[in-house]
């Protein structure tokens, strides 16, 4: 796939993801705490993909050996910490769907937290 798909589909998904929280706002107000994690979530995804629409319209490679690296790493790091995660709330939780919820937020912010770790680091981090 080239990255002119990827670039298109990447914007028609983050423009129909917009569009479905806004309603989904709207209508329920911002008055619960999934409203304002999606509205949170909405924001890291808009500063994301502007990021990547701004270096794909200077030209720049999106990815390269490197940012592939690091992605499967904090990919791997992530997994592997979110077993632990898991293991602690089978223990203290009677598996529900709110201890899945969290179980599965928990997997994303460990990739996010692994993925800056990362970046920050350079991908010749072994550990």
């Amino acid at each position: 796939m080239s990255t002119k798909v990827k670039m298109t589909l990447m914007l028609m998904f983050t423009v129909s993801y917009l569009l479905g929280v806004t309603m989904y706002v709207l209508m329920t107000g911002m008055e619960n705490m999934q409203s304002i994690i999606l509205f949170t979530l909405s924001l890291g995804l808009l500063a994301f993909v502007s990021k990547r629409f701004k270096s794909y319209k200077s030209g720049e490679v999106l990815e390269d050996e490197m940012s592939v690296s690091m992605r499967n790493k904090a990919g791997a790091r992530a997994f592997y910490a979110s077993l632990y995660l898991w293991l602690v709330l089978a223990y203290y939780y009677d598996i529900q769907s709110e201890a899945v919820t969290i179980g599965f937020a928990g997997m994303a912010v460990l990739f996010a937290i692994n993925y800056a770790i990362l970046n920050g680091k350079g991908s010749n981090v072994d550990h």
